[in-house]
């Protein structure tokens, strides 16, 4: 009696493994996905640019922005969509504007792989608050596309591991210090805080220094250069309002803070530059960075 239960449980558990084999098999296998990218009235090219901009890094996945295509003026029209924001992990909105940040940049890598140039504005009309940014775009290659830049977007994504201890190469810090220094972008001076590896570059110096400023140490700075009316709550010159309290200075300490700044070779060469080109990995010429210093523009 006992013998015959043993096998009729030992059938049983084959068949249930047999079937659950069978299934994984016919259900399990890897899935074909195909995106439908059209959008009535846009161009196929145009689409497939919208569709690689839509695959940025967004607050938890939101992708919280509205696009308005206008086709016959070759514009889009950009702003955040309220409705995807996070009101309770992101009530002041400042990752919904990180993400429309995300977003952008992607269009714009999308765009040169398709061979467009564009012209971008931020804020374009005070009087009009639902856009945040306006992008021109204009077609200058034929129909190749730059399928490195596309493949770059696409394996793009979110990675909680933990980061390697490996030092930055020097021509990385070196590009961020430029990025840093001639763009304001918060993103390279954040990234140059890991920069850890020293080869006597004198820039390379000044990346290693970075690492070890503290907010301590920028305000003892501060206090060294006799200045009373600068305080700083965080490293990268966000303002009171951005979840900062401390952050401000005044005409006169920063015009100092600059003088103290072009003590230091490294930084007065970078800035005295109008532009640079960023080399991908690869050693191949990648992107023109232009300077933000509107005196090296004309104002009239």
């Amino acid at each position: 009696m006992l013998k015959r239960a043993v096998r009729t449980i030992g059938l049983i558990l084959v068949i249930f493994l047999l079937g659950g084999g069978i299934a994984m098999f016919s259900f399990g296998g890897k899935v074909n996905v195909n995106t439908d990218k059209s959008v009535p009235g846009v161009s196929t090219e145009i689409c497939d640019v919208l569709y690689y901009g839509g695959l940025a890094a967004s607050s938890h996945n939101t992708q919280c922005w509205q696009v308005a295509v206008d086709e016959a003026n070759r514009e889009l029209l950009i702003n955040v969509d309220r409705d995807r924001q996070l009101l309770f992990a992101d009530a002041e909105g400042r990752e919904l504007y990180i993400s429309l940040g995300c977003y952008v940049e992607n269009l714009l890598q999308a765009f040169e792989a398709y061979g467009y140039s564009t012209a971008i504005n931020y804020l374009p009309d005070e009087d009009k608050q639902n856009i945040v940014v306006h992008i021109r775009y204009t077609k200058n290659n034929g129909d190749a596309v730059n399928q490195e830049i596309i493949e770059t977007i696409k394996r793009r994504h979110a990675d909680k591991s933990e980061f390697n201890s490996k030092a930055i190469d020097s021509e990385v810090v070196k590009a961020l210090l430029e990025d840093e220094h001639m763009t304001s972008i918060s993103s390279s001076a954040r990234v140059m805080y890991f920069a850890n590896k020293s080869d006597g570059n004198e820039m390379q110096k000044y990346a290693d220094s970075i690492k070890s400023i503290s907010l301590a140490a920028m305000n003892r700075k501060c206090k060294t250069l006799g200045l009373k009316g600068t305080h700083f709550d965080n490293p990268i010159g966000l303002d009171i309002g951005n979840g900062y309290k401390k952050n401000y200075t005044t005409a006169n300490d920063m015009a100092l803070i600059t003088r103290c700044a072009m003590s230091n070779t490294a930084i007065k060469t970078i800035v005295g530059r109008k532009s640079f080109v960023v080399h991908q990995s690869n050693g191949k010429k990648g992107r023109r960075i232009k300077s933000t210093n509107r005196f090296y523009y004309d104002q009239s």
